[in-house]
């Protein structure tokens, strides 16, 4: 360990391998850690007869390859261990630009909505060996000011759809996004805050008492008024589908004011 390719935020590392045997015991292990996977640029060159090692060469942040090599009582080597990289990054990621969906003061009677937000990138300003993003920090709150966010860490998708288990209650909501970096390192900043209204929509069915006995082919007078409540906001121009017995009759369309009549 660190497991190949690992990324961390940190200068202090400490690197474990396996014990090796040899009939005449192990004397010492050399190591070797360099910044290139040729090991010409060196920067560590040391001996220890542990099968660990605590370092704090890595001043930079970009990658770096580590090698092990173990020797016998006798004097005698072996061959250098596979080589391993190594990523240290200790600078944050920048956060999402864009919020996609819900779009920004959205209105919906979907109280398990899809979030989606743009791909974050790694903060490439030192080095372009950064460790990637590959989390992100999605939180929800009824608070503008985020008291007490739900929060959803998600794995490398920009996406998330809310469980039923969390469903959001009738009221307005604000969400933002994180970015974490694969070091672990998250963004200085969040993405841009959006609001979501959940509302229920509410459809009002009204028959002419006329027309609550009639022949089969006879029309029908039925009027309405689709709403969000509780605000008792106008569902506009709008489509009404009528059915009888789940068979499907007719569509309306609602007014200006969320009113329809057949």
């Amino acid at each position: 360990s660190p497991e190949n390719n690992a990324a961390l935020p940190t200068n202090a590392v400490t690197h474990e391998w396996y014990e090796s045997f040899d009939v005449s015991g192990i004397d010492y292990y050399r190591v070797h850690i360099a910044r290139d996977p040729d090991f010409l640029d060196i920067i560590l060159n040391t001996t220890t007869t542990s099968t660990s090692l605590t370092t704090d060469v890595y001043d930079v942040d970009g990658r770096y390859y580590w090698r092990v090599k173990a020797y016998d009582r006798a004097g005698r080597m072996g061959d250098w261990s596979e080589t391993w990289e190594l990523v240290i990054d200790r600078i944050p990621p920048f956060a999402p630009e864009n919020l996609h969906l819900p779009e920004n003061n959205h209105v919906t009677s979907d109280q398990t909505p899809t979030f989606s937000w743009s791909s974050a990138l790694d903060n490439t300003d030192n080095t372009a060996e950064v460790a990637g993003v590959e989390n992100y920090l999605l939180q929800i709150d009824n608070d503008p000011d985020f008291s007490s966010p739900d929060n959803f860490i998600v794995h490398l998708d920009n996406w998330f759809t809310l469980p039923v288990e969390n469903t959001l209650e009738v009221g307005d909501w604000y969400w933002r996004v994180w970015a974490i970096d694969r070091a672990g390192n998250m963004s200085e900043q969040p993405s841009p805050v959006y609001k979501v209204r959940i509302n229920d929509l509410v459809i009002s069915l009204y028959v002419d008492p006329a027309d609550l006995v009639v022949n089969i082919g006879e029309n029908v007078d039925i009027w309405g008024r689709a709403s969000w409540q509780p605000d008792n906001w106008s569902v506009a121009n709008t489509a009404v589908r009528i059915y009888i017995d789940n068979e499907l009759v007719g569509t309306i369309y609602t007014d200006e004011n969320g009113y329809y009549s057949a």
